[in-house]
């Protein structure tokens, strides 16, 4: 009040405003309230079905997906990730992961996964994979899954053969079509049936628990001596069907990286029953906001201490 105007001064570290003995300090920055445009993805339909959302840091949103509803809290962004690699010479430095995003996905019975995401594909192993990590408590640390990127740095082919392998009639179609070179031949149409149930089933499973889920429940079903030879045979009817589901993404026959890509993809879909999100949420644009985090001390003993340390000196 004792002001006729505003004062404006540019505070940074180490150098405060000062005035009437009130000393204003930057003690810390955070997000301001980031306001982010994502695309999510459905991990267990129609790859179709995708929806773009917009949300700010701080705030959340009520999603709907497969007749539950969630509740989505975007909690924190940041720019820059400076992580530790090893370089070719295997000697550590630095590298610049790009943006990423923390968010909360909350079910109705208010139960929170925590999950971060990187906007930008991060290179593992000469390929590029889209990383997002998760945890069901901040006392965890992040386990991360890993999507392939096609050659066009996309989404698109994974959840495509994603979607494809969730779609019984299509499934049913391939399996009936492709599917049973692996096996005996049917005698009759009611074998032939109860094959492609078989078939249909074994896929299921992998899409709902992986390999682990597969051997969990041989370990209920399948004598102890009999479940390496019958894993194995699971293995290779599965691997078959994957493998005719993937080439009805191509006119033709895939190329080899084409099907570099697929190996990386199955073994992303082997680790998605870990990952217990519906949806997986891609970042596509964001305007950066910061905040800064201000402290105002007052030391009316500033002069005597500094005349104390005279006299000493």
């Amino acid at each position: 009040p004792d002001l006729s105007a505003p004062l404006e001064k540019t505070i940074s570290v180490n150098h405060p405003l000062i005035h009437k003995g009130l000393a204003i300090y930057q003690a810390s920055f955070q997000d301001g309230g980031s306001e982010l445009q994502f695309k999510t993805w459905p991990l267990r339909g129609n790859a179709k079905d995708n929806i773009d959302l917009d949300l700010a840091v701080f705030k959340e949103k009520t999603l709907s997906l497969q007749g539950r509803n969630y509740q989505l809290e975007l909690d924190d962004f940041r720019l820059f990730n400076i992580n530790p690699v090893l370089d070719e010479q295997g000697e550590q430095g630095f590298k610049n992961f790009g943006p990423n995003f923390t968010v909360r996905l909350r079910n109705s019975a208010g139960q929170a996964l925590e999950y971060q995401t990187y906007m930008a594909p991060l290179e593992f192993e000469g390929r590029m994979y889209f990383t997002s990590g998760m945890r069901t408590s901040p006392s965890e640390s992040f386990q991360f899954l890993h999507i392939p990127a096609d050659e066009d740095v996309s989404l698109k082919r994974f959840m495509a053969f994603l979607s494809l392998l969730h779609d019984a009639e299509k499934m049913t179609q391939i399996i009936t079509r492709n599917g049973k070179a692996d096996l005996p031949n049917a005698d009759s149409p009611e074998q032939a049936e109860q094959l492609t149930k078989s078939m249909l089933l074994l896929l299921q499973q992998f899409l709902q628990g992986g390999y682990e889920g597969i051997i969990q429940d041989m370990q209920q079903n399948v004598p102890e001596a009999r479940r390496e030879e019958i894993f194995n045979a699971y293995l290779k009817v599965l691997r078959s069907v994957l493998g005719e589901a993937y080439r009805e993404l191509f006119a033709e026959e895939p190329t080899a990286e084409q099907w570099a890509f697929y190996s990386a993809a199955v073994e992303a879909i082997n680790t998605l029953p870990f990952y217990q999100s519906p949806i997986f949420i891609q970042l596509k644009n964001f305007k950066h906001i910061q905040a800064s985090g201000l402290q105002i001390t007052k030391s009316p003993g500033t002069f005597w201490v500094y005349l104390g340390s005279a006299m000493l000196v």
